[in-house]
């Protein structure tokens, strides 16, 4: 992010933020005396904005969303340099994919396995998606005779995307890049768990030589007051989220008034179900496994067993004794099978109150 006026700066430097991550580290080329064009009507914008907080995000929308005009642009020149500037993003990270596997391993605390299938999928994902960049296409029908009509594709404008801490890295890269394929400007807002590998990441992509200065704005906090004003904005086109159900309840009547399109990946419960003819060795392997990926941090880790009465108590013996012989560790240890959860708010374990996991029974499984 850019900020031009120095009261701005002085803000920032006093709020009680954890870090501004700057991908834009000067201000575009101008002539000496001349102004921006978001300037003259700066200051009426900010007096009529109530906040510290809220007017920084303003100064950041009013900016970018000019910035959408050109970086948005349907031309085949402006679809190529998307196209090469993820191109280059994906080669920044992946020159230094160790570091990031290391660091993501340090700050989340998941295991090393993880990590790397973490950040080799964001990797890929990301040169998928600058191949997208050029391939963006409208349609064209006929509506009657000798009546045609054509539908092209335009990018949304401002993109709002909320990173969660469980899957930092990957679930930065599944929104920002299809947003910046299609020529969106993007404000983040990362979890402020793992505010270091985001940051890392955001020095690859400042580093791209094709990314044009202010497309890409990063903001740090410990709260909620940036992802309310982000939420609030007249400015902001899109917002994607991922997180808990009763946050994303709230960023949709948030939303609503200024009609976003919005976005939300919200908690699961993801259930396994066992049948009276399972495999109760494979069954117990891969639950055991699939209930403790990530610590079991993530939607889709198993985290319910819906198992057939007639061999509910083998079953729950079984697990039982799986999970009592599962080495949790440091992350980066090879003996590790499950690493260490993001923080003691997420250290309760629900159970029947001595520590052991709790199996209810939900019927006959003919129910």
């Amino acid at each position: 992010m850019f900020v031009h006026e120095k009261p701005i700066r002085q803000a920032i430097d006093a709020l009680c933020i954890s870090a501004f991550v700057s991908l834009t580290l000067a201000t575009p080329a101008r002539a000496a005396g001349s102004s921006m064009p978001w300037e003259a009507p700066l200051q009426a914008i900010l007096e009529s904005i109530e906040g510290p907080v809220a007017k920084i995000i303003a100064v950041m929308i009013i900016i970018i969303t000019g910035l959408t005009l050109a970086f948005g642009d349907s031309s085949g020149g402006a679809r190529r340099l998307r196209a090469q500037m993820l191109y280059e993003f994906a080669d920044r990270m992946e020159a230094i994919r160790d570091e990031l596997i290391d660091l993501v391993v340090a700050e989340n605390g998941k295991l090393r396995s993880e990590a790397t299938g973490e950040v080799m999928g964001s990797i890929s994902e990301t040169r998928y998606y600058a191949g997208l960049a050029r391939a963006i296409q409208g349609r064209m029908q006929e509506t009657a005779p000798g009546v045609m009509s054509l539908f092209g594709r335009e990018p949304a404008g401002v993109a709002a995307i909320i990173v969660p801490w469980n899957a930092p890295v990957t679930l930065l890269i599944r929104s920002l890049t299809p947003a910046l394929a299609a020529g969106c400007t993007c404000v983040l807002k990362p979890a402020d768990q793992t505010p270091l590998i985001h940051a890392r990441i955001m020095e690859c992509l400042a580093d791209c030589p094709s990314l044009p200065k202010g497309v890409v704005n990063s903001v740090n906090e410990n709260g909620s007051e940036v992802g309310r004003a982000m939420v609030a904005s007249p400015d902001i086109d899109v917002i994607s989220f991922t997180g808990s159900s009763h946050t994303g309840k709230l960023i949709m009547a948030g939303a609503a008034p200024t009609l976003k399109r919005v976005n939300l990946e919200l908690g699961g419960k993801a259930p396994a179900v066992v049948f009276p003819d399972a495999d109760l060795d494979l069954a117990v392997r891969e639950l055991t496994h699939g209930s403790l990926v990530m610590a079991g941090q993530i939607c889709v880790a198993a985290t319910r067993f819906l198992v057939h009465e007639s061999i509910r108590e083998e079953f729950e013996t079984r697990m039982v004794a799986a999970y009592s012989a599962v080495c949790t560790g440091p992350g980066a240890d090879p003996a590790s099978q499950m690493g260490s959860l993001i923080d003691m708010a997420h250290s309760s374990i629900s159970g029947d109150g001595d520590g052991e996991p709790e199996i209810k029974p939900t019927g006959t499984g003919t129910e």
